[in-house]
């Protein structure tokens, strides 16, 4: 199922409810779509890659999960944003 994150695609062109609602929670105003969205650049990056290379072959998610760890305690605490995902109304989602 694709989704839009047009403000003004109405959820109701979704046959599923389940659709409606992802639909709904897309196109507020929040400031976050994914985790990725509040890592540092590096820690982003990485996990971009990770996802990509996961696709290319599963078997592989221990060692990319590894990876990940390695990077993530390498950033300083300093870099990770500390601050929820909001929409313009300030509702936590």
């Amino acid at each position: 199922m694709i989704f839009s994150l047009n403000a003004d695609t109405e959820p109701t062109i979704y046959r599923h409810e389940v659709g409606r609602g992802i639909a709904e929670i897309l196109r507020t105003d929040t400031l976050c779509r994914d985790a990725s969205d509040v890592m540092p650049a590096a820690m982003t990056k990485a996990f971009q890659r990770a996802v990509l290379e996961f696709q290319q072959d599963p078997g592989r998610l221990d060692e990319l999960l590894r990876n990940l760890e390695k990077i993530r305690v390498g950033i300083p605490r300093d870099e990770w944003l500390d601050l929820p995902c909001v929409s313009a109304e300030g509702v936590t989602r």
